[in-house]
């Protein structure tokens, strides 16, 4: 099973404890066999700025936010993407939906609406942390 987790899962899993986000995360590190969890370097920009903003916001320190960014990158699969896509109808989005793309995930999970309401793109299915959740208690 290959997936992608949006920057807001990788931000409520890092710095909430609580919550299905957390608890996905923690899954996928136990899961037998682990699905592989695509990044590219869009993903992981934005995922590093909105780490920064938290950390200034509620004073955090810059080790946690190296720690939990290595932590992702150790985790994750590394995808190159050459494809377009202008699937959402917020543009911000599409770079994550060419991820999917490219990468050829079967599951896109994500809390931003704008992305839930396409449901599908190609072969990847977008889908909240309990859907997800859900599928892995199931196999």
């Amino acid at each position: 099973m290959t997936i992608v987790l949006d920057t807001n899962i990788w931000v409520l899993a890092a710095f909430w404890r609580r919550g299905k986000p957390r608890r996905l995360v923690d899954l996928l590190g136990e899961s037998k066999p682990q699905p592989v969890i695509l990044m590219d370097s869009w993903l992981l920009g934005e995922i590093f700025q909105t780490f920064e903003h938290i950390r200034r916001r509620y004073r955090l320190s810059q080790p946690e936010v190296t720690v939990a960014i290595e932590q992702i990158k150790k985790r994750t699969t590394w995808v190159t993407v050459t494809s377009t896509v202008t699937g959402s109808r917020d543009v911000s989005d599409n770079p994550i939906l060419a991820l999917a793309k490219d990468g050829r995930a079967d599951y896109l999970i994500t809390g931003d609406k704008d992305l839930l309401v396409l449901r599908q793109i190609g072969k990847t299915k977008i889908i909240k942390p309990a859907q997800f959740l859900a599928i892995l208690s199931s196999t």
